[in-house]
């Protein structure tokens, strides 16, 4: 929690320079990528939020509490 803040980040990769200024997940086998924002918002999506990504690649934003509770139960 930084700024009143409470964030949470599953994903598969991640950029060196990241490493040690949130609280990550790193996610081996599954295929999880999101980011939670104050057990309420979450962005969704085939996106690496904290590592390379194409043109292609795409996220939802969902602002749903029970949607981000069920998030954080799969880490």
């Amino acid at each position: 929690m930084r700024n009143g803040i409470e964030i949470s980040i599953a994903t598969q990769y991640i950029d060196s320079k990241i490493k040690g200024c949130l609280p990550i997940t790193l996610m081996d086998r599954q295929s999880y990528n999101f980011i939670e924002i104050d057990r309420l918002t979450v962005w969704y999506g085939d996106i690496h939020f904290l590592g390379y990504n194409t043109e292609s690649t795409t996220a939802i934003r969902i602002m749903d509490a029970s949607i981000a509770e069920e998030l954080l139960q799969l880490i």
